[in-house]
């Protein structure tokens, strides 16, 4: 039985349409999720960097 999987994208730049653009992908297993993951700009640093480590443990590929 084949195993599905989930492919995630997201970006960052600082201004609209403008700066530096900064882009992220994670592929990971569908039914293993990862608790907490929620839009960025909603977590305190403190827990983007436990779901970071949390994120590259349980991924089958990320890149920045």
């Amino acid at each position: 039985m084949e195993q599905q999987t989930i492919a995630g994208v997201d970006e960052a730049e600082r201004r609209p349409s403008a700066g530096p653009v900064i882009a992220a992908a994670v592929i990971k297993k569908k039914k293993k999720p990862i608790i907490g993951l929620a839009d960025s700009k909603q977590l305190s640093a403190a827990k983007r960097e436990y779901l970071a480590e949390k994120i590259q443990q349980h991924a089958i590929a990320w890149a920045v």
